[in-house]
């Protein structure tokens, strides 16, 4: 059987996952992902972001593409486009001096650094 999972929805949801650990690489921050609350932490944001009433296309088409669901979703926007996808050069939080911003939100479209996202646990 096809998992519907397997057909798009888990590609993205390691997308997110990579992102953060390319961010804390590229940048060197002092973050240890691979320590077990970290890695909770960040399945539990990641989850939470693609929980967005904005991945509800995305979602359903896993279904259609697997074949078990008739109807389109029609187009919709992946995870590289609403998250990743933005003009700013700062964090949205007052008094953040970190100048490199790493997400858009999916729920409320602030651009949040690592810093807010991850180690201040920004859910929704």
């Amino acid at each position: 059987m096809i998992q519907p999972c397997d057909v798009y929805y888990n590609r993205q949801y390691k997308y997110l996952v990579r992102k953060m650990y390319h961010h804390v690489q590229l940048y060197d921050l002092d973050i240890h992902l691979a320590q077990q609350n970290n890695i909770i932490k960040l399945n539990s944001l990641v989850y939470n972001q693609l929980s967005s009433p904005k991945f509800c296309s995305m979602i359903q088409y896993s279904w259609y593409q697997s074949g078990y669901s008739t109807p389109s979703p029609g187009a919709f926007e992946n995870v590289k486009e609403i998250c990743f996808s933005f003009d700013d050069n700062h964090c949205h939080l007052q008094g953040c001096a970190d100048p490199t911003p790493f997400i858009k939100c999916a729920y409320c479209d602030d651009v949040l650094c690592l810093e807010h996202f991850f180690e201040n646990y920004h859910f929704h």
